[in-house]
């Protein structure tokens, strides 16, 4: 898709005129990936490539940066980062869970089991909400305003944050099977 050079509104090859603006179009208009980024639309598409550059599985979603982590641990990272308008500062959520622990058995003893230890966890490292989901997975996950800063950092720290708590905690979490 071509974009008039002057306001941006779509034009086709053959257009001599923006039908937006009223401009006359050049012989090589203005392409849609030229476009000025917004502030929002730069620091996404830095953290991006940032990610990318570090191989972690990243992609860009309705604005958001999405990625998620596989490491040589059983670990499964999530991180979702959405920059303000003005690219100053975002809300990041994150998600973790364990590809080895087993679901928790459903028997009332073995899920009261489950939320004491959850709980316990929880009172442990408050940044970081375990959770026992319905389908008897553990779960963590947290959600919290970036401020104007580094965001590739951000996102790096909370992934090597989420591996050093999950390893911490499987101990605990391995006695309730």
């Amino acid at each position: 898709m071509l974009r008039c050079a002057q306001c941006g509104g779509e034009v086709s090859e053959n257009d001599r005129f923006c039908f937006n603006c009223g401009a006359a179009q050049t012989a090589s208009p203005v392409t849609q990936e030229s476009k000025p980024a917004t502030e929002k639309e730069r620091r996404t598409q830095e953290l991006f490539q940032h990610l990318k550059s570090i191989d972690v599985d990243a992609e860009i979603v309705n604005g958001c940066v999405r990625t998620t982590w596989r490491s040589k641990s059983p670990l499964v990272t999530c991180v979702s980062i959405e920059f303000d308008e003005d690219g100053k500062g975002g809300r990041l959520t994150s998600a973790v869970s364990r590809k080895d622990l087993p679901l928790v058995p459903e028997d009332m003893a073995s899920q009261v089991r489950a939320l004491t230890i959850v709980n316990e966890q929880n009172m442990a490292w408050r940044w970081l909400t375990f959770y026992l989901k319905k389908d008897n997975r553990l779960f963590a996950r947290t959600d919290f305003r970036v401020d104007d800063g580094p965001a590739n950092q951000v996102v790096e720290y909370l992934i090597r944050r989420h591996v050093s708590i999950w390893k911490q905690c499987v101990g605990e979490f391995k006695k309730i099977f």
